[in-house]
């Protein structure tokens, strides 16, 4: 092997310029990342309204939900909306099996 030696001002100067560009390329890529992630995860009542709740029962689904969306089902129906998941859930799967409650 060969040793190579470069001067110490060029190296310097060479790390700088890689530390600016993966700067940069790091900043893009969170503030994309944060944009993706919000316009997903953001959801309308009228959207939540339109869930299929009813075939979410019946293929024993209703776990894959959201709590925000478990609220919106049980508050159109006047149900209480306090507890965890589980309990929401059972919430919501008792009034499918049992409309007339």
């Amino acid at each position: 092997k060969e040793n190579i030696s470069v001067p110490p001002k060029q190296v310097r100067e060479s790390n700088r310029g890689d530390c600016e560009a993966n700067t940069h390329s790091k900043a893009d890529s969170s503030s994309s990342d944060l944009t993706k992630g919000t316009s997903k995860e953001k959801m309308t009542t009228s959207e939540r309204l339109e869930i299929d709740f009813h075939a979410l029962f019946k293929q024993n689904k209703l776990g894959s939900l959201k709590v925000t969306d478990l609220k919106t089902y049980l508050t159109v129906h006047g149900l209480s909306r306090s507890g965890k998941k589980a309990a929401l859930i059972e919430r919501v799967k008792h009034h499918i099996a049992n409309p007339e409650n």
